[in-house]
């Protein structure tokens, strides 16, 4: 069985190309445009990642990671983020707490992407989500 990612990204053209390549890559997607339509699916699936823009147009990624965490513990987020650089104290923070498996920047390379992705499922099937060091530092 495909791993579940989902996918939240409002740029309807990069949704598009992350969709596509993540189902070449072998993972199972669904994708939002925005917070409301990512909760919609985060209460009806189960999904081992979720990649969140850090600017969606109805709540910023980092709060949307927040409430994921809260109803679906399991779920690893990574923020994708064209705005923060991964210093940044909110983007620490968020590592340092487990709140986000990963951060990428925009723009990234898809070998990147997949390197973050592969390291926050190996930690969540340790177990261990908030563990070892953070990918995107």
């Amino acid at each position: 069985m495909p791993v579940q990612v989902l996918l939240v990204e409002d740029d309807t053209d990069l949704n598009w190309l992350l969709e596509q390549a993540l189902r070449r890559a072998g993972y199972a997607t669904a994708t939002a445009a925005n917070a409301c339509e990512a909760l919609a699916h985060i209460r009806t699936r189960s999904f081992a990642v979720a990649l969140i823009d850090s600017n969606l147009p109805d709540q910023d990624g980092l709060r949307l990671a927040a409430t994921i965490r809260r109803e679906s513990p399991a779920t690893a987020a990574i923020l994708l983020s064209g705005q923060f650089e991964c210093g940044d104290a909110a983007i620490q923070a968020a590592l340092d707490d487990g709140l986000l498996a990963g951060f990428v920047t925009k723009p990234f390379r898809l070998d990147d992407l997949w390197h973050i992705v592969e390291h926050a499922l190996a930690q969540r099937k340790e177990g261990c989500p908030a563990d070892g060091p953070h990918p995107g530092r």
